[in-house]
């Protein structure tokens, strides 16, 4: 009993493996962090982009009366459609152009107001 108390009682040191552990966790956090604010944006959300608000100004130029679609179906640099999403309202029609970007889960959208 007496071994148990004085192990627990008094710490053991650092010992070089769990430094070595520690710097190498600090190191890949470091590496992560770096690399997600500093990752450069694909040049493809910015075409996204410019594509929706290219069917948006086409739109403006003829307003919709109701929900309207891409003639001919563009679809956005990753090879998707780009989709129209309507919110009718009693004296304004919302657009949004959704492109769904490439899969990861982000999504772009740009939207527009017709009154009527």
């Amino acid at each position: 009993m007496r071994k148990l108390v004085r192990q627990v009682t008094s710490p053991g040191a650092l010992r070089p493996r769990h430094l070595a552990i520690a710097a190498t966790c600090l190191v890949g956090a470091v590496w992560g962090l770096y690399h997600e604010l500093h990752e450069p944006e694909d040049p493809r959300w910015q075409i996204a982009r410019e594509q929706e608000a290219t069917i948006l100004e086409d739109l403006n130029r003829h307003p919709p009366r109701g929900c309207p679609t891409v003639e001919p179906e563009t679809y956005d640099p990753w090879g998707d459609a780009y989709q129209i999403v309507c919110h009718p309202e009693t004296d304004r029609l919302i657009v949004t152009v959704v492109s769904h970007g490439d899969g990861d889960g982000r999504a772009i959208a740009t939207s527009k107001t017709f009154w009527r």
